[in-house]
């Protein structure tokens, strides 16, 4: 059995003028803000006030969770907006709405 899920693109309107008209380009997710990014990339857990009153051996289970404490740098929005231009310049010659992709894609079967 095919346990094939398809979704329905959301397409977006375009801000960048070569974006607009390209399916590929406005069915990605929307371009991040810095605050935006930083929101849906940083983790902090939560806190645990019931966990203040464990035992020992059950406070070290809770302390596990600072591994996955997640803070983001310059570094991570410089590769989150290089990342996001990559794909969206790449899709720009590869626009399925025009006849130029199709044509250059034959040309070279």
């Amino acid at each position: 059995m095919n346990n094939i899920l398809i979704h329905n693109a959301c397409y977006r309107e375009q801000v960048i003028e070569e974006y607009k008209g390209n399916p590929i380009i406005e069915a990605l997710p929307p371009i991040l803000s810095e605050d935006e990014a930083a929101k849906l990339l940083e983790y902090f857990p939560s806190k645990f006030k019931n966990e203040y009153n464990l035992a020992n051996h059950y406070k070290i289970h809770s302390l596990m969770n600072l591994c996955r404490v997640f803070i983001i740098s310059d570094r991570h929005f410089e590769l989150e907006s290089i990342i996001s231009l990559m794909i969206r310049r790449g899709c720009i010659s590869r626009n399925p709405a025009n006849g130029k992709y199709k044509k250059k894609y034959f040309k070279f079967l």
